[in-house]
Formats: structure tokens, C-alpha cells, sequence
């Protein structure tokens, strides 16, 4: 089975990314592995993540300087791909998988058409879980739009479909897709790096499909 390397990115956020491992600790050990990678918080939070996770099979990467999410993010996706990992999950770390099958049907959706190279998921606001953060989106020459965005979820985006946006907070990436276009751009410290990249996916001939069965439920402060 394909294995994905799933990057969690901590900042002085223990609540959160606490709460975030715990649901990816349920996820089958030998189709995924997770990485926390730690952008030089100064709170105590990554010691304590660290001592209370050493036995759950995550990976620990600290990065000496608060290098951003792009660049922050990267490491622990070279460290995925040195691994053998066929696919990274970039997962923001107020978020929390509700049924660890979804990660293992985002996989299966990006295996199944070659010309795949991301896949997001139904993007569900936590606590607030019955309304749509993101199921997708597009992007115009002055910005973006979700779809969905602050609706209720009654099942109006049940169908797989092709996207023009997935968002970072839970973006599966291929791993052809990394080798055509490298890493997430580094130039931006937080924020439209997911922009930039699924713009130039597209532009390379991928394709951006949605999973709706790929549930996450997003904090989103």
C-alpha cells in the first residue's frame, strides 16, 4: 500500500496539535507516518508533545528558527520522501481526522488517475462541524473563492470533482507531482503558498481532484 508521509507543522500550539495527533495516532502504522515539525517554539510545547508522543511511532523534526509554513513544512516533506514515502499529506495542526479511512480514500483517489497530483478533502469548521470551511475552490486573476464556504453540510458536495484550489490545511500531494514542481515556494512565510502551488500544477498538467470522503475538521483560528 501506497505509504504517506503526513506533515504537521507546530508553533507555541499545544492544545492543538495535541488534539490533532491524537486522531492521526488512530491511522493504520503501516499505510501512513507522521512527522511534527517543531518552527523553534518557545513555550515548552514541543518538549511536552515530544514526551508524551515518543511511543506513537510520530517523527520529531526541529527546525532552529521559525522558518514559516512553506519552508517549515518542507522539511519534514524531504524527510517523508527520504523515508520511501509515495505521497505527503500536509495537514495544519488545528485540525483533526474524524475517520482515519478518509486519508487512505484521498490515496486511493489520487492512485487512480494518473494524471492526479493533489487531492483535498470536505473541510468541515470544528466545533462548528455541521459547516463547510472548504470543499475545493477556485482561483481568478484578483482571488480566490471556496466553495462551500460557511454553508451547512447537507450533502450538496457528495461528488468527486475536479478543482481549480485545494487548500493547505489538508493537501495531499503526489509524489510526481513534487518531483515536476519541487517543494511548496518558500518565498512566502504564511499564506498563498497553496495558491501559488495549485496554480502551477495546473499549469504543468495535474490534476486537482476532491474527496469528499477525505473528512477534516478545521479550528481555522
Amino acid at each position: 500500500r501506497p505509504t504517506v508521509g503526513i506533515i504537521v507543522l507546530h508553533w507555541n500550539n499545544y492544545r492543538a496539535t495535541h488534539r490533532c495527533l491524537e486522531s492521526l495516532c488512530a491511522l493504520p502504522a503501516k499505510a501512513s507516518r507522521v512527522y511534527l515539525v517543531d518552527n523553534d517554539s518557545v513555550d515548552g510545547s514541543m518538549d511536552r508533545l515530544e514526551a508524551e508522543f515518543a511511543d506513537r511511532g510520530i517523527t520529531f523534526i526541529r527546525n532552529g528558527a521559525n522558518l514559516g509554513f512553506s519552508a517549515g513544512s518542507n522539511r519534514g516533506t524531504r524527510r517523508a520522501l527520504e523515508d520511501g514515502c509515495s505521497h505527503i499529506l500536509l495537514l495544519n495542526n488545528d485540525c483533526i481526522i474524524p475517520d482515519p479511512a478518509g486519508i487512505g480514500r484521498a490515496v486511493e483517489l489520487a492512485e487512480s488517475d494518473p494524471r492526479c497530483g493533489i487531492v483535498g478533502g470536505k473541510v468541515l469548521f470544528w466545533p462548528e462541524t455541521s459547516r463547510i470551511w472548504s470543499v475545493g475552490g477556485s482561483i481568478g486573476p484578483l482571488r480566490e473563492t471556496f466553495a462551500g464556504h460557511g454553508e451547512i453540510d447537507h450533502g450538496q458536495y457528495e461528488s468527486v470533482t475536479e478543482t481549480g484550489f485545494v487548500s493547505g490545511a489538508f493537501m495531499l500531494l503526489t509524489a510526481g507531482v513534487i518531483e515536476r514542481l519541487g517543494m511548496l515556494p518558500e518565498e512566502y512565510f504564511f499564506g498563498y503558498e497553496d495558491r501559488e502551488y495549485c496554480l502551477r500544477a495546473r499549469r504543468a498538467g495535474f490534476r486537482l481532484l476532491y474527496q469528499p470522503r477525505a473528512v477534516v475538521h478545521h479550528e481555522a483560528g
